[in-house]
């Protein structure tokens, strides 16, 4: 892949895939500079002005790893190297003053700052929580952070956590999801003071999943309640949960294999076994 800016400068890439690394070559009328990078190249913008090189990296065992990396074209030097809050990159922009922009799919595009940052996290966060998909509770811990965690933000939360866990009926992988999902709703239950109804989301937790992590929680709230842990159930919806995500994954399997078999036809083994034989017949004969 090679990129060129108005300026003259070149950029260009060699990846070692047994290494998982990536060359970058930054080549000018006055010098030609190599970057190496500890893993494979995700996508790379050079800025307008082609004094910085803005680099995402994919997963690998050293420590440029899932990073962000901000280059400087005229040494080669790390200016930050960051893992990037807004995940996979789409594409790039820039503002008429040169300041990057990242375009995150579904979570819009964002300006980012000089340390690597997004500027306003506190509307990136609010967004990540809105969306209700399965990225919301990872954001909840940075929503609360930035946004208060009060009774207004708790309801706000709350109804995006319903939101997805309603759409987690029709997704392969509504259960992982889902259990996902009730933990963070025990959480900000228990915040809310409601530890009935956080207790039943830590049992549908482990119904869904028996190793999400709210035993203790669950613990703490049957004591609290002074109720036996021992005879608490799960709710009906969890049971539906579990039922029509099966079917989902039962149907997309059996799809599979269908697939597969189109795909790789069945070898009639009496018949290459008679081509085989004919073509020996005849090799023999040839000689």
């Amino acid at each position: 892949m090679l990129q060129g800016g108005e300026m003259g400068i070149k950029v260009s890439t060699k990846k070692a895939l047994p290494k998982l690394e990536t060359t970058f070559f930054i080549v000018s009328d006055d010098s030609k500079i190599r970057v190496k990078l500890g893993a494979l190249n995700f996508n790379y913008i050079l800025s307008p002005c082609e004094k910085y090189l803005y680099v995402q990296l994919c997963n690998s065992k050293t420590e440029d790893a899932g990073k962000f990396i901000k280059i400087d074209t005229a040494t080669g030097e790390k200016i930050y190297s960051v893992f990037p809050e807004w995940g996979w990159a789409s594409g790039y922009a820039f503002t008429d003053q040169g300041a990057l922009i990242v375009e995150s799919g579904h979570y819009g595009s964002w300006q980012i700052d000089d340390g690597g940052n997004i500027v306003d996290r506190a509307g990136y966060y609010l967004h990540r929580v809105n969306i209700a998909d399965y990225g919301t509770m990872s954001a909840l811990p940075d929503f609360f952070e930035l946004h208060g965690k009060t009774p207004e933000t708790c309801a706000l939360a709350m109804a995006s956590l319903e939101r997805f866990l309603s759409s987690c009926f029709s997704m392969f992988h509504g259960v992982s999801y889902g259990a996902s999902a009730l933990k963070a709703r025990a959480e900000i239950q228990v915040f809310m003071g409601d530890s009935e109804d956080a207790l039943q989301s830590c049992v549908d937790a482990l119904y869904l999943n028996p190793k999400a992590t709210v035993k203790r929680m669950l613990n703490t709230l049957s004591k609290k309640l002074s109720i036996d842990k021992e005879r608490l159930k799960q709710s009906e919806w969890a049971e539906q949960l579990k039922l029509s995500v099966e079917k989902i994954r039962n149907k997309e399997i059996e799809s599979g294999e269908d697939s597969h078999r189109k795909v790789i036809p069945t070898t009639n083994v009496t018949l290459t076994k008679k081509i085989n034989v004919v073509n020996a017949f005849l090799e023999k004969k040839m000689k």
